[in-house]
C-alpha cells in the first residue's frame, strides 16, 4: 500500500477522470 498515492493529487485526477467519464456516459 503506497502512502504517496494517498497524499499526492494522483488519486484526485483518477477520481475526477472516472467521475467525468461516468457523467458523460450517463448523459449520452
Amino acid at each position: 500500500q503506497p502512502r504517496g498515492l494517498g497524499r499526492g493529487p494522483f488519486w484526485r485526477v483518477l477520481w475526477v477522470d472516472t467521475h467525468l467519464r461516468r457523467r458523460h456516459a450517463s448523459m449520452t
